[in-house]
């Protein structure tokens, strides 16, 4: 994928907030879905996946089901020990879904999250 810049990120959400009369968040949270369903996901967190798109693409939904995902996604972390998922590729894109699993963000969490979602996929292992 190459490097992701954060300022990229958000200069390509505030377009399609734009063109879909929505909020930068939710225009972020297309960006980012759009970006991360480029990637193979594990078997076990399909459904993360699969939640995050028709939560952002579709009509919304229930936060709660965000919240049964991000459960999913640390459920699948959990087999790795301590901090050492981010270093296999598997681990940094669950790592990674997480940041699309959030209903809503300010500011300050738009800029946590691009920087985030750019340092894991900037430095993807090999698979």
């Amino acid at each position: 994928m190459g490097e992701v810049k954060p300022e990229d990120l958000v200069a390509e959400a505030h377009t399609l907030a734009s063109r879909h009369h929505s909020s930068l968040w939710i225009g972020l949270m297309r960006v980012l879905t759009a970006r991360l369903e480029q990637f193979p996901v594990p078997a076990e967190v399909v459904p993360v996946r699969e939640v995050a798109h028709r939560y952002w693409y579709g009509a919304g939904g229930d936060p709660a089901q965000l919240m049964a995902a991000k459960e999913l996604a640390w459920s699948f972390l959990k087999k790795y020990p301590p901090g050492q998922d981010v270093s296999s590729r598997e681990g940094r894109l669950v790592r990674v879904w997480l940041c699309v699993l959030e209903p809503n963000g300010d500011d300050e969490e738009i800029s946590m999250t691009t920087e985030w979602f750019s340092a894991m996929l900037s430095d993807l292992p090999a698979e």
